[in-house]
């Protein structure tokens, strides 16, 4: 598998700042510059997409196509059953004992139960799409694009899984390409094509027929690069699948709670515009994720072999260099929306500027998450899901009360505060349990480096 996953593609600007780095930290990224590249990439048609969709449909219609987008990443949640993670730690580690029976029951099984789900959650939302819009959150306007927005539950829930399987076989590229790349640059060509024919169910049946291309090319990409799959008979038990996935089903589940209760918030208490302005700025303020995204997608796998093999001095260095090299890369992104937020909304359109301090305050929240590395993800390959989800259990109760208190109070600004005192707090617990469950220091500062 190592020499098939070899990428021969050289970006001679990436390599020159690798080379910069220390000899030992370079190990972390070496090889890996496509892997950056894409992430990049992908992070700047994500925006492209959502700056085209805030021109083309206004504040109040992109807060509507928000409400819907944010509901169908809900139903994916309960689609997917916490197997992302679960799927990429088990392949990794069969993969790394060469056990192809393990590999692929644990591969059929994962999606087999996925899709199972999301079709179930596809039919709630799409039943439940008038009760949603006009009892709940009084958008009467929700219901048709909601609707039509359920039909990507099972596409999108199968290209996300795919990703981090592919990511479990180390094929970055494959997985980066599937995970960050495909979606958005589908979205941002059917969408320039489109126009405003359409308005915002336009704009859904666009991100619709992305997620289902990119499905199939993710499972089309698991066929091509991994022929130690076909003609095998897997097996994998089914309870030790569930142990592991449940507990991380709740932790997704939790997240995004935190994630979109202010987006709910904002469309039960405020109104459609404030929806799509804040949605405008948070989505800016996550484009920094791409530099955790990209390393993430290189040391996870890494991570469940070297707690199998019980290396903690490699273990500890190789969270404390990625915690290095994606606060480097984020900073200048960071500094951008801090210092000009104005000119950052205003690409969006001029309704948009009135986000600037959104921006601001979100962006603080994000470089937090992005400078403490990888904790999560470490905490979920070593086995410590229950410690992780009850984590993000409490962040999510501080989250809905910070919520409750300053949405109705302060309106967008306290939305944004919630979100980053929630981040910041989440992040620093998970800094806490990665020292007091693993014994290793996660931070290149205040400790070992």
């Amino acid at each position: 598998m190592d020499s098939a996953n070899k990428v021969d593609v050289k970006f001679p600007l990436i390599e020159k700042l690798i080379s910069k780095l220390d000899h030992r930290y370079r190990e972390i990224v070496q090889g890996a510059s496509v892997a950056f590249v894409l992430k990049l990439f992908g992070a700047g048609m994500t925006f492209s997409f959502n700056v085209l969709l805030a021109r083309l449909l206004g504040a109040e219609d992109m807060g509507i196509y928000t409400l819907a987008f944010t509901a169908t990443t809900m139903a994916t949640v309960f689609g997917r059953m916490g197997l992302e993670y679960s799927l990429v730690r088990f392949i990794a580690a069969h993969v790394a004992t060469g056990d192809w029976v393990q590999v692929k029951g644990v591969y059929q099984k994962g999606m087999r139960l996925a899709i199972a789900a999301s079709a179930f959650s596809m039919v709630v939302m799409f039943v439940a799409a008038p009760w949603l819009s006009e009892s709940i959150l009084g958008q009467p306007k929700l219901t048709e694009p909601l609707r039509w927005m359920s039909l990507a539950v099972i596409p999108m829930t199968v290209y996300l899984l795919q990703a981090q399987v592919l990511k479990g076989f180390k094929l970055i590229l494959e997985s980066s390409m599937v995970e960050m790349v495909c979606v958005s640059t589908l979205s941002v060509i059917g969408l320039y094509l489109l126009g405003q024919q359409g308005g915002v169910n336009g704009a859904v049946w666009v991100y619709t027929a992305a997620t289902a291309i990119t499905a199939l090319a993710g499972v089309w990409a698991l066929w091509i690069r991994v022929p130690q799959l076909r003609g095998v008979v897997g097996y994998f038990d089914t309870r030790e699948l569930l142990r592991s996935s449940l507990p991380l089903f709740w932790f997704t589940v939790i997240s995004q709670v935190v994630m979109w209760t202010p987006t709910f918030l904002l469309g039960l208490w405020e109104n459609a515009a404030d929806v799509g302005i804040y949605n405008a700025a948070y989505k800016t303020s996550t484009v920094m994720i791409f530099a955790s995204a990209a390393t993430n997608s290189i040391v996870t796998p890494k991570f469940s072999a070297m707690f199998k093999q019980g290396d903690f001095d490699a273990l500890g260095f190789l969270v404390r260099g990625c915690a290095k090299l994606t606060a480097l890369l984020a900073a200048p992104i960071s500094l951008i929306f801090i210092l000009a937020p104005r000119s950052v909304m205003g690409i969006f359109g001029e309704q948009f500027i009135v986000g600037a301090p959104i921006l601001t305050i979100l962006t603080i929240g994000q470089f937090v998450e992005v400078a403490t590395g990888a904790v999560g993800q470490l905490l979920i390959m070593t086995g410590h899901e229950k410690a992780i989800r009850n984590n993000i259990a409490i962040t999510a109760i501080v989250n809905v009360l910070l919520c409750s208190v300053l949405i109705p109070a302060f309106g967008l600004t306290g939305a944004a505060i919630a979100t980053t005192t929630s981040l910041t707090m989440m992040n620093c617990i998970s800094v806490y349990l990665v020292w007091s469950n693993l014994k290793i220091w996660p931070l290149p500062f205040l400790g070992r480096s």
